[in-house]
């Protein structure tokens, strides 16, 4: 979840916030990422899918990404990196059709298993943070991060980099 940290770090810049460590933030947002993970292994349902409804429209991604960001960067520069970044992802994403199907069909007979052994659980990311003393909640890093910036961020993280991430599928699922 390094993206929502660097969302955080613009967000903060934009209203001249201070800076929160960035190594506070990422555990913070680790937490959240195990949280999401833990959520997807367990509520993820491949017959349910539409597939259609995950490959949006190229000119619908790039005015939903300036809508986004446009108020922490009104100059735009950052925005068109985040659109250049992301219209990469999504035209490999929609190259890749194939590929998702067929993450689906064998969704339980493999992948779920293997990402299952891969994903620390997030009472044992809890555990680790705060016998490390590290924040738990945005709220307790230093500064505060509000509920609403925080969620920005979590929400819309994936959007600034080329890189496919848990985000990404979560968005394109719908969920």
């Amino acid at each position: 979840m390094l993206d929502t940290s660097h969302v955080l770090d613009m967000i903060a810049d934009h209203y001249h916030h201070g800076l929160a460590l960035h190594g506070a933030q990422v555990g913070v947002t680790t937490l959240t990422a195990a949280q999401l993970y833990q959520n997807f292994l367990d509520n993820f349902d491949p017959k349910a899918v539409n597939f259609d409804s995950c490959y949006p429209k190229y000119e619908q991604m790039r005015i939903r990404i300036y809508q986004l960001f446009q108020p922490v960067d009104p100059i735009g520069a950052t925005v068109e990196e985040c659109w250049s970044d992301f219209s990469r992802k999504l035209a490999q994403w929609h190259e890749s059709r194939a590929i998702f199907e067929q993450f689906c069909q064998s969704w339980q007979s493999i992948h779920r298993k293997k990402l299952a052994s891969l994903v620390c659980p997030p009472n044992v990311v809890r555990h680790i943070l705060s016998k490390a003393g590290a924040p738990l909640t945005p709220q307790e890093l230093e500064p505060p991060i509000s509920s609403k910036e925080y969620d920005f961020a979590v929400n819309n993280g994936h959007f600034i980099r080329a890189r496919f991430v848990l985000s990404d599928l979560l968005y394109f699922l719908g969920w």
